[in-house]
């Protein structure tokens, strides 16, 4: 995880960036008056940082306030001040950041929230001895479950789209073709008129549709023509 990579950075410099009083509003390079060639390189190591803050930001309005950035810059002093003091809790603090984080993601996408609690008490009884859990069981337990509730947030997506395509399609010229598929008769077609069990070519213009995970919402980005091979002609609109 990259988090987990920054973390470690952060704390393998520990002492370099650790100041006593809070960094206030920083200082770079011009500010800093008998600066020592350490000390720069220091300050820009920390400047690199920054930047990548800024990148993962991007448009998060949260994470672009006063308060976001006090609160980040106040998390890597406290992560500073406790490296090197007991490995065991760093690690074991870094894995309790993921869990929360793991559980936040899993809720929005299958919809139940993990109790975090639980997992600490699952964590403590593996910690037993390292004979206490059977990983195949464990694997093998844990698979199960959680398809059960992929298979339920699926279906509940599957719901949630089929409204939305009805609503979007209602009162349109759209025709149900079944499966979950609409379509409508652009313009009328010239030549020969063809019939079912006949062999045809046909050409179609289709959308691109970007998905929101959580609830398949659909948005075209751009259309494609494609022209499909012959195949026997089953039903007409």
């Amino acid at each position: 995880m990259k988090f987990k990579t920054l973390l470690f950075s952060t704390l393998g410099v520990g002492m370099m960036l650790a100041s006593c009083g809070g960094p206030g509003e920083g200082r770079g390079l011009e500010e800093m008056k008998n600066a020592t060639t350490l000390d720069s390189l220091s300050n820009l190591f920390g400047q690199l940082y920054a930047i990548d803050y800024w990148s993962n930001a991007g448009s998060d309005s949260t994470a672009l306030s006063e308060k976001a950035r006090q609160g980040y810059l106040k998390g890597i002093q406290e992560g500073i001040s406790k490296y090197g003091k007991d490995k065991s809790y760093l690690e074991g603090y870094q894995l309790g950041l993921q869990l929360a984080m793991f559980a936040d993601e899993y809720e929005q996408q299958m919809g139940v929230k993990l109790d975090l609690d639980k997992i600490v008490e699952g964590l403590a009884y593996g910690l037993r001895s390292d004979s206490t859990v059977n990983p195949a069981t464990a694997n093998q337990e844990f698979q199960r479950i959680n398809m059960r509730f992929q298979m339920q947030q699926d279906e509940l997506n599957k719901k949630k789209a089929q409204e939305k395509l009805a609503s979007f399609v209602k009162g349109k010229s759209y025709i149900d073709m079944g499966n979950g598929l609409y379509g409508k008769i652009l313009r009328q077609g010239k030549g020969e008129a063809v019939k079912i069990g006949d062999m045809v070519n046909a050409t179609s213009l289709s959308q691109t549709l970007k998905v929101k995970r959580s609830e398949f919402l659909c948005r075209r980005i751009f259309p494609l023509t494609t022209t499909s091979p012959s195949f026997l002609l089953d039903r007409l609109l």
